[in-house]
């Protein structure tokens, strides 16, 4: 019974909190974007209801690796048509938000790579072009994307490439806790985002 109470008090805080909270957002500033006001999501002036769901490897259909051209990427290196039929599918079945990935430092389809002698994040141009597809279908089918740009565990780089590639330790919450102190750590992120 505590535990219920507890769960209960919980939510009446967290929901005193966003009404708490009203947010003027000009029409032109929201157009096409979802704003909360209160307790409600909108949508160029009307309520937003969320059917959402998780896709996260939407950027890395097609072979990944042919970047020769722009043609090769976007008819080897992406797949358009599996990126369309995946978002007609979801939006078929009454999805109109899905949170994607738009991270990797993986050597396929990263977005970037580390690169030491020169200290610094090289960006994947083909990578890009993918992920802008992959918003251009997604508008296309009436779905909006929530881009998660970096990543807590171990999968696709995540934070532990950071502080890899700063000589520092990984693989543990505490060591993780430093990427959101570390200057240079933040002063990556804000470049990438």
């Amino acid at each position: 019974m505590r535990r219920i109470a507890s769960i209960l008090l919980a939510l009446s805080l967290f929901v005193s909190m966003l009404t708490a909270f009203s947010v003027t957002v000009s029409a032109e500033e929201s157009k096409g974007f979802v704003y909360a006001n209160g307790t409600h999501f909108y949508c160029d002036g009307e309520y937003f209801y969320i059917a959402g769901c998780n896709s996260y490897n939407l950027h890395r259909y097609g072979d990944g690796s042919n970047t020769a051209s722009v043609e090769d990427i976007c008819n080897k290196f992406m797949d358009q048509a599996l990126i369309d039929q995946c978002m007609k599918e979801m939006a078929d079945v009454g999805v109109n938000v899905v949170r994607t990935w738009a991270f990797s430092s993986d050597s396929w389809h990263g977005f970037e790579s580390y690169d030491k002698d020169n200290g610094k994040w090289i960006y994947n141009e083909a990578e890009f072009m993918e992920l802008d597809y992959v918003m251009y279908s997604a508008q296309k089918h009436g779905i909006k994307v929530i881009l998660t740009l970096e990543n807590y565990w171990e999968g696709l780089g995540g934070i532990d490439g950071k502080l890899n590639a700063l000589g520092l330790e990984s693989n543990a919450h505490a060591a993780r806790t430093k990427y959101f102190t570390n200057e240079t750590c933040k002063k990556w992120y804000k470049e990438y985002a």
